[in-house]
């Protein structure tokens, strides 16, 4: 299967902001600040404690998780399209005119001016939503398709051979 799009700063955003999953991000922050608060404070515990008192010894601890949520917000609105914005104009010979080859072997993404080659176990998994398709190298890296180039049928053809070969992450 060949797919022909163009590589945008909007679609790597879009990409970027699946790859980051908010709110698995802002979920690890909230809990893991509850627990870490409580767990700092365990010598402290109320002993016998009413519900009211076990909430007011919890209450630091909540204001703090909710500081970390209200980061992660910041972090998805702001800095994550700030560092799109940044990594795009520093490296605009990756953006532009791609083609993507599908095989039975894995997938050979064609830009501008580079060539990748990644057979299918070289690849940990992939998302998607209305926007892209995000397959993800790593953690941290990923392959933005961006749908709005793409028919109703490669689509479809394409999202196939992804569930085939790789897992949703």
């Amino acid at each position: 299967m060949e797919l022909n799009y163009q590589l945008t700063r909007k679609a790597l955003l879009q990409g970027s902001w699946l790859q980051t999953s908010f709110v698995q991000m802002s979920a690890y922050s909230f809990g893991g600040m509850l627990v870490l608060y409580a767990l700092s404070r365990a010598a402290s515990w109320p002993q016998h404690a009413s519900l009211i008192q076990i909430g007011r010894w919890m209450l630091p601890s909540v204001e703090f998780a909710a500081g970390m949520t209200v980061f992660a917000v910041a972090f998805t609105a702001v800095v994550l399209p700030l560092r799109v914005w940044q990594v795009h104009r520093q490296n605009t010979v990756l953006y532009g005119h791609t083609r993507l080859v599908a095989n039975g072997e894995g997938i050979e993404v064609i830009g501008p001016r580079n060539v990748v080659k990644l057979s299918w176990s070289d690849l940990r998994g992939f998302r998607e939503n209305a926007n892209v398709f995000l397959i993800s190298v790593s953690k941290s890296v990923g392959l933005s398709i961006p749908k709005v180039d793409l028919s109703d049928c490669e689509i479809e053809e394409f999202s196939g051979i992804l569930r085939g070969k790789l897992k949703r992450l």
